[in-house]
């Protein structure tokens, strides 16, 4: 007759099976997201002017390609507690059928680049750098590239 472990034994193996899971699992959600997690310096008390540059984006957009039928409205403010990340929601109409996004705009404290996140009800999700377009105040460049070959996509948006 197999000998029983001592029901301590057995919660502790229990627990390390678990243990060993969750690693597992938080393993293989670090690899989908393809890097590792940064975690941003807390900001100084001082503004930062490239931060401050973001304020080009504050207040209330619209296009001029929008109709009656199609508007766009998107409206964009600091995210509490500083000023370090413009957040933008934005409602439009695409062939009368209504849509809504989020999008985040911060610098990377690397590079410089004003990093563009979108979010979309619909489940899409878009990365884009950018840069001042011209004189510093007068418009902004921002790229992305996605896909390989003749599925590769660049898209430059200036605004």
């Amino acid at each position: 007759m197999p000998q029983q472990a001592h029901p301590d034994r057995r919660r502790h193996r229990r627990r390390a099976a678990g243990v060993v899971r969750l690693a597992g699992a938080a393993a293989v959600a670090l690899a989908a997201c393809g890097a590792p997690a940064q975690v941003a310096a807390p900001p100084p008390d001082a503004p930062s002017p490239a931060h401050e540059a973001l304020s080009f984006f504050e207040g209330a957009w619209t296009t001029t390609d929008a109709t009656t039928a199609d508007p766009f409205q998107e409206t964009c403010g600091w995210l509490a507690g500083g000023r370090r990340h413009m957040v933008c929601r934005s409602r439009w109409a695409d062939g009368g059928r209504p849509r809504e996004g989020l999008s985040i705009f911060s610098i990377d404290a690397t590079s410089g680049d004003v990093l563009y996140h979108g979010f979309r009800a619909g489940g899409a999700a878009v990365l884009m750098r950018g840069r001042p377009a011209g004189a510093p105040g007068r418009g902004w460049r921002f790229e992305a590239e996605r896909g390989d070959g003749a599925a590769r996509v660049r898209t430059r948006v200036t605004i």
